[in-house]
């Protein structure tokens, strides 16, 4: 679940970025798990603080789901509202909770890291209670 890297580019013309040179037709990658974990935006980023969001709205620019670039996934717009109003949906109907039975996933004890990234090696269990 989750990219840490964007699609594959490659450089049309030799480009100089920070000091280094990336020659004509490499191969680049835009480093997703990075982007959304740097702390300087973050602040805290290995911690699940839904609110920040709330405090901070300028974040939701920082979110990079649908790659990045000119060639960014053209149902973006498409797929964020769907989304947005699936979760919704389901927040107005249920009240969410881990399984006490279950152990609760650890950001730590994640997957491996390599084109994609699992954030958790185990399934893990959650309970939805109908809200009345």
């Amino acid at each position: 679940m989750g990219m840490s890297f964007g699609n594959p580019r490659k450089c049309t013309e030799d480009t100089t970025l920070r000091g280094y040179l990336i020659p004509k037709d490499t191969v680049v990658f835009a480093n997703m798990y990075y982007m959304h974990h740097d702390p300087t935006v973050w602040g805290d980023p290995q911690n699940f603080r839904p609110a920040r969001y709330l405090e901070n709205p300028a974040l939701h620019s920082q979110i990079i789901t649908f790659s990045t670039g000119r060639r960014v996934c053209p149902g973006e717009l498409y797929a964020r509202n769907n989304v947005f109003l699936f979760i919704s949906a389901l927040c107005q109907r249920f009240s969410f909770a881990f399984d006490p039975n279950s152990e609760i996933p650890s950001i730590e004890n994640r997957g491996t890291n390599a084109i994609s990234l699992h954030y958790f090696k185990e399934d893990f269990k959650l309970i939805f209670t109908p809200r009345v």
